[in-house]
């Protein structure tokens, strides 16, 4: 089933769930601009075409690639973001914003680890993750080559 919205972050927004107007204001980052922009720099510095998929791992086509200056600034960008965030703030952000799982999944996947998890106590915990983020992104603006 395809959705109508390109990562889970536009219908949380959408639909009122982050607490924050659908709207910019300008003043700055807000929930669901830190969670789009730490998903830009984990596609940036992760992604790349020359990986390749096999069935025990993940490896590179043609041995080790070049990183170009964008991609380490990506990576540094996003190992500083992930570092401000508590375990529990770095594992949601990984896999709601980075991987975009939805939240029914990752409710799911916790309540079979941890028998004090409650359903829906995700939204919760990604808007604590998300304002942690965007407290990042105040303090430490985006370098000028990942902008745009």
């Amino acid at each position: 089933v395809r959705s109508k919205y390109s990562h889970p972050l536009d219908k949380y927004l959408v639909n009122g769930w982050l607490g924050e107007p659908t709207e910019p204001h300008g003043d700055g980052y807000q929930r669901h601009d830190a969670g789009m922009v730490i998903h830009k720099h984990f596609m940036y510095a992760l992604a790349s075409p020359k990986i390749v998929r096999t069935y025990d791992h993940f490896s590179t086509a043609g041995g080790l690639e070049e990183w170009s200056a964008r991609r380490l600034d990506a990576r540094q960008a996003f190992n500083a973001a992930m570092a401000d965030l508590n375990y529990m703030g770095q594992r949601i952000v990984l896999s709601l914003c980075c991987l975009a799982e939805g939240l029914t999944q990752f409710d799911q996947e916790m309540m079979q680890e941890d028998s004090g998890w409650r359903p829906r106590f995700a939204m919760a915990r990604l808007i604590e993750a998300l304002d942690d983020l965007r407290d990042h992104y105040r303090r430490n603006p985006e370098p000028k080559s990942l902008l745009g």
